[in-house]
């Protein structure tokens, strides 16, 4: 497990997240990431560093959570 992946768990558990909610593991490829669990409709997949971000930028507390994560919108916001 890389820094990123570990270090994107720990600002999960930060926000409130327990892994069957939300996770980061290891993906397919090196220095890839995926961000699935049950507060998101579909997994996210991107560089460690990139899922890093989207945990720590964009991943709302659980408790202001209003609706599943939506992996096209994480990406717009990315974007922007």
């Amino acid at each position: 497990m890389t820094a990123e992946i570990e270090r994107a768990n720990a600002v999960l558990v930060e926000k409130g997240y327990s892994a069957a909610r939300l996770i980061v593991q290891p993906g397919l490829g090196a220095g890839k990431a995926l961000l699935k669990g049950s507060e998101i409709v579909s997994p996210l997949s991107d560089t460690a560093v990139t899922i890093l971000r989207v945990v720590e930028e964009i991943v709302p507390p659980l408790a202001e959570l209003e609706h599943p994560l939506v992996p096209r919108e994480i990406r717009a916001r990315l974007g922007a």
